[in-house]
C-alpha cells in the first residue's frame, strides 16, 4: 500500500487539490490538507508541503492541528534542508515560529560539528513563548533530570555541551557523541522526548520504503539528515576518518551492534548505508559491516585482545556458530573463550555485552 502511495503521489496531490477546491469549508478540509501535504512530501516537494503545513498550523481548533504540529517539528528536525530553513527565516521575519526555526538551524549546525555557529545562533534565544505560540501549549516536561524542567533550561544545557566541543579533536568528538547521553548534542528538544516513539509508530515520519529505490526522489537528502541526527551514525562517521587502530575498529563494531540491537528499527534501516563502509545488502547490512570490520581487526592485529570480543558480536548478530568455533580455535585463552560454556544459557553473560 505504501509503495502504491509513493507511485501515485502526483495523482493523489491533484485529487486532494481538486477536493479542497470543491469543498473549502468542509469539516474534513484540514484532514484533506494534511493528506495533500503528505502527497507533496512523497514527491520531494518539501517547500510546497511546508507551505501547506504553515497555512494550517495556526488554525485554532483545527481537526488535524495535532498532526500538523507534529509534522512541523519533524520538518525542522530532518524534513527540510538547512537552506530551506534559512530561506524561511529570511522571508518570514515576523513569524512566531522564527525562534524555533533558528534553534533548528543551530541543532543542524551542531550535528555537522559547527559548534561555534550553533552557539552564535542560540545566543540570547528563548524558546518557551515561541513554542507556546506555534505549537499551542506549554512544552511538556519529559526529562527526569531536575535541571531540565523547561525548554530554555534544556537549551542552556545543550549550549554548554556545544561549548565543550570547541577546540577538541575528532576522537574526542566521537567519544562524546557515542556516550550514553551523547544524543543530547544533536537532539531537537522540540520533540519533548517523543522522537523515538514517533519513529517507531507505523505511520511515523521515517517510512523506510520512501528512502529505498523507487521511493522519494529526495531520499538521499533525507537519509543524510537522518544520519546527522543519529548519535551513533555521527560517531561512526567520525571514527571512519581516524587511524584504524584496535580501539577504533572495535569501537565501530560495537556502535553498529548497539544501533542494530538497541536503536529504533525504522531509523536503523533508514540511515543505511553509512559513509565509510562497503556496500552490502540492506537485509544483512549491519551483520555484514560488523563481520567486515572484525576481519579487518584480525588481519591488522592478529591475536589482538579485542578479536574474540568482535567475533562474539558477530555471533550475536547472526547466530552463526562458526564465530564461536573461531573463538575456541584461535583465541582459546581469551575472555570470550572462557565464557563459551555459558553461551545460550540463562547465565549467559554475553547476551547483553557491556561496552
Amino acid at each position: 500500500m505504501r509503495r502504491q502511495m509513493l507511485r501515485n503521489a502526483r495523482k493523489t496531490e491533484l485529487s486532494w487539490r481538486q477536493w479542497l477546491q470543491n469543498y473549502p469549508g468542509h469539516p474534513l478540509a484540514e484532514d484533506a490538507a494534511f493528506r495533500l501535504m503528505r502527497s507533496l512530501e512523497c514527491q520531494g516537494k518539501r517547500k510546497q508541503a511546508f507551505e501547506v503545513l504553515l497555512t494550517h498550523l495556526f488554525v485554532p481548533g483545527g481537526a488535524a492541528q495535532r498532526d500538523f504540529r507534529s509534522r512541523f517539528v519533524w520538518m525542522l528536525d530532518v524534513g527540510l534542508s538547512s537552506g530551506e530553513l534559512a530561506e524561511f527565516q529570511r522571508l518570514n521575519p515576523d513569524s512566531p515560529a522564527l525562534p524555533l526555526v533558528r534553534y533548528a538551524l543551530a541543532v543542524r549546525a551542531a550535528r555537522q560539528h559547527r559548534y561555534q555557529r550553533a552557539l552564535n545562533l542560540t545566543r540570547g534565544l528563548s524558546l518557551e513563548r515561541p513554542y507556546h505560540a506555534t505549537l499551542g501549549g506549554p512544552w511538556p516536561v519529559f526529562s527526569p533530570d531536575s535541571a531540565l524542567q523547561s525548554l530554555d533550561l534544556c537549551l542552556k544545557e545543550q549550549r554548554s555541551r556545544w561549548q565543550g566541543m570547541l577546540g577538541q579533536d575528532r576522537r574526542t568528538w566521537a567519544r562524546r557523541w557515542s556516550d550514553d547521553d551523547g544524543w543530547r548534542l544533536g537532539y531537537l528538544y522540540l520533540h519533548a522526548g517523543q522522537r523515538r516513539a514517533a519513529l517507531e509508530a507505523a505511520d511515523g515520519f521515517v517510512d523506510s520504503l520512501a528512502l529505498e529505490p523507487g521511493g522519494r526522489p529526495d531520499a538521499a537528502l533525507l537519509r543524510r539528515h537522518l544520519q546527522q541526527a543519529n548519535q551513533r551514525a555521527v560517531a561512526l562517521e567520525l571514527l571512519a576518518r581516524l587511524a584504524q587502530d584496535q580501539e577504533v575498529l572495535y569501537w565501530r563494531i560495537r556502535l553498529l551492534h548497539q544501533q542494530k540491537v538497541e536503536g529504533c528499527a525504522y531509523e536503523s534501516r533508514a540511515i543505511i548505508p553509512l559513509p565509510g563502509l562497503p556496500k552490502a545488502p540492506r537485509e544483512t547490512w549491519y551483520a555484514s559491516q560488523v563481520e567486515y570490520l572484525t576481519r579487518c581487526l584480525e588481519q591488522r592485529y592478529p591475536g589482538g585482545e579485542l578479536c574474540d570480543e568482535a567475533l562474539m558480536v558477530c555471533y550475536r548478530l547472526t547466530g552463526d556458530q562458526n564465530f564461536l568455533r573461531e573463538i575456541r580455535l584461535f583465541y582459546p585463552g581469551s575472555n570470550q573463550a572462557r565464557l563459551l560454556p555459558l553461551v545460550g544459557s540463562e547465565r549467559d553473560p554475553t547476551e547483553s555485552p557491556v561496552y
